[in-house]
């Protein structure tokens, strides 16, 4: 079967059985193993729930059936190199750019109450996953004994249904929060959204036809990256670059330097002590236009 089958013009319009068919005949790309396991893990789920309400449905036919990997799915993300992250954070979106919606073009804002600021910066502090950053809800930013951390878990909602913050469980961890995250105002930040009552830490994110939350920022980083030129050659095309290598490369970048991760983090970021005006989600009466704002500047 090839990947958007529905969008592929040799295959667009026919069912899954002809679809695969065709491709065949004409040679076309398979889907990656990584998504296939991902479409027969949701319908793997899906029986699991109704074995548990339905007593007709006693066993679940697709459970153990995921293709196994000859490689990790985080070995297939392209890395990036240790000039790029350099020249990702001293993008108009982290220095100052004109507005939410012209992210690309410099200007004197910002986007410190944007996902588009935050999530790559949280990538790079924490090694956290996408998704994980995505859904985080503004309660999972704690206090404890006057640590500030980062509480990426699984929870549940006021209807008793699960919502898997975390891949797996035994990836429920806290994570204290940098001082750089709060000298770029990460603290300020969170508690604006907590006085605005919002759940969700970035809600401008909404989730795709699978309820992820991370699939549309996902897409903005792809076009974020081509716009400051980081791309790769159709060699490596199927390798996607995402926030999940920003750590691992500060990593590496610490091993080849032999300096601290503080000290070179310092660096990466060029931190500046001039301050630069900020983005206004927050402003008093606007907080709804924002956020409608926000959501549709993430497809531009």
């Amino acid at each position: 079967m090839p990947p958007n089958r529905s969008k592929l013009r040799e295959t667009r319009g026919l069912d899954a059985r002809a679809a695969a068919t065709k491709a065949r005949e004409l040679g076309l790309k398979p889907m990656s193993v990584i998504n296939i396991n991902k479409q027969i893990t949701i319908i793997s789920n899906l029986f699991d729930w109704l074995r548990a309400h339905y007593d007709a449905v006693t066993t679940n036919p697709f459970a153990k059936t995921t293709i196994a990997m000859k490689s990790l799915a985080r070995d297939e993300r392209e890395p990036f190199t240790l000039d790029e992250p350099s020249a990702i954070f001293a993008a108009p979106i982290f220095t100052g750019c004109e507005s939410e919606k012209g992210w690309k073009v410099p200007g004197k804002t910002v986007l410190r109450s944007s996902a588009k600021f935050w999530v790559p910066l949280l990538a790079l502090y924490t090694g956290a996953r996408l998704n994980e950053l995505c859904k985080l809800r503004v309660r999972d930013v704690r206090n404890d004994e006057e640590i500030l951390y980062i509480d990426i878990n699984t929870y549940r909602h006021n209807d008793n249904s699960v919502d898997p913050g975390v891949k797996t469980s035994a990836s429920s961890r806290g994570v204290p929060v940098h001082g750089d995250l709060d000298r770029f105002g990460f603290s300020t930040f969170v508690d604006a959204c907590r006085r605005a009552g919002y759940e969700r830490l970035f809600p401008e994110l909404k989730p795709d036809a699978y309820g992820k939350l991370s699939d549309r920022f996902g897409k903005h980083f792809a076009r974020f990256l081509k716009s400051i030129g980081i791309k790769r050659d159709k060699a490596s095309a199927n390798r996607p670059l995402s926030v999940a290598p920003l750590y691992a490369t500060v990593l590496r970048l610490s091993s080849h330097s032999r300096s601290s991760i503080d000290n070179l983090i310092q660096e990466v970021l060029k931190l500046r002590s001039t301050p630069v005006a900020s983005s206004q989600r927050f402003a008093r009466g606007n907080c709804r236009q924002s956020r409608s704002a926000s959501s549709s500047a993430l497809t531009s």
